[in-house]
């Protein structure tokens, strides 16, 4: 008698258990999705705009609705986002909304092709058209005669950004290159020039590029007038003694 009472307890304890997991995934998992765009190309209201959104819900809606929302990932969101946006920010709201943000890629760089036509991309390197027969005046053109990829050469140019605050404004062109001689003082050059007229060189990219890239900051900032900022050369590398060397041209 003792052993069929344990024997119902447990039976008792096991679907208790599994009607509160069951119950718990109910009320957990994800029933709404609410999306907003930042972006520069609709303003608000835009009907296009609403249309951009209705397509995103339903396909985020696809990919996570039954799951327990504590569980789905950002990863699980950005593997359905595509086109001209990228996942900005994703806000679980509990018990089983999620609110996303997407956000529009901008139309950063451009890499001139053989045939007359540009390859567009975004700034993180991401392609938005592989055949544009035009670029945006403000596109920084991209010249990777070392054979960089555009997504490792997205990445340094953030580099620039994070100094000095801007990037596409500053900057009209970037070219990677190696050294063309072996006598030459350095593998390989970073090259950005920027709207002002100033030109920005870093020696030997590969190495210590963010601590020469905020030394070259400093120095365009702190020591450069007016008049030298419309011309000249900004030069950074490592000097013999193993100490970052910035120099005007």
């Amino acid at each position: 008698m003792k052993y069929i009472r344990k024997i119902i307890f447990t039976i008792i304890a096991v679907a208790f258990i599994a009607s509160l997991v069951i119950g718990v995934g109910v009320v957990f998992a994800v029933k709404n999705v609410n999306v907003s765009l930042n972006c520069y190309s609709y303003e608000d209201g835009d009907p296009q705009a609403g249309t951009e959104i209705g397509g995103y819900k339903a396909k985020i809606l696809e990919k996570v609705r039954g799951t327990v929302i504590y569980f789905v990932s950002e990863e699980d969101i950005a593997e359905v986002i595509d086109g001209d946006y990228s996942l900005e920010s994703v806000k679980k709201v509990y018990p089983c909304t999620l609110n996303i943000t997407l956000k529009e890629r901008k139309e950063t760089f451009s890499v001139a092709l053989s045939d007359g036509k540009y390859a567009l991309y975004d700034e993180n390197g991401v392609l938005l058209d592989g055949s544009s027969t035009k670029r945006n005046d403000y596109d920084v053109a991209l010249d990777l005669k070392n054979g960089e990829t555009v997504e490792k050469a997205a990445e340094l140019c953030a580099v620039f950004k994070n100094n000095f605050s801007a990037f596409r404004s500053m900057v009209k062109s970037v070219v990677f290159e190696d050294a063309a001689f072996a006598s030459m003082p350095y593998s390989n050059t970073l090259t950005f020039n920027l709207h002002c007229g100033t030109v920005i060189e870093i020696w030997d990219y590969d190495k210590s590029y963010t601590e020469k890239m905020k030394a070259v900051y400093n120095y365009f900032v702190k020591s450069l007038s007016a008049d030298e900022k419309t011309a000249g050369k900004l030069r950074c590398n490592i000097a013999s003694d193993g100490k970052l060397n910035v120099v005007y041209i």
